[in-house]
């Protein structure tokens, strides 16, 4: 691991602030896949093209803000504001998230 590539981090190795938009992006697919499974979705495919942003917030650097292309369970676990942008495609009898 490493720091930001704008704290003099190595961009080639992963930052905390990238593992966790990491962790909610993974929470979201394993939540995502398990209500499909439940209610019997067959899903086609997934992807999340997952992003964050750090700033100053309240004074202090921290993680801004967070976006998931997707359904919003986790940012009701987490401070940082969470913006939702998904996309569903339906393909005959199954569904696609990206």
């Amino acid at each position: 691991m490493s720091s930001a590539p704008g704290f003099r981090g190595d961009p080639s190795r992963a930052n905390p602030e990238q593992l966790f938009v990491a962790a909610l992006s993974a929470c979201q697919a394993l939540t995502y896949l398990f209500l499909a499974a439940k209610n019997g979705i067959r899903v086609a495919g997934y992807t999340d093209d997952a992003g964050g942003r750090l700033g100053v917030v309240d004074g202090r650097m921290r993680m801004a803000r967070v976006t998931l292309r997707r359904n919003r369970i986790i940012g009701n676990s987490v401070s940082t504001p969470v913006e939702v942008a998904p996309q569903l495609v339906f393909t005959g009898d199954a569904v696609a998230a990206r």
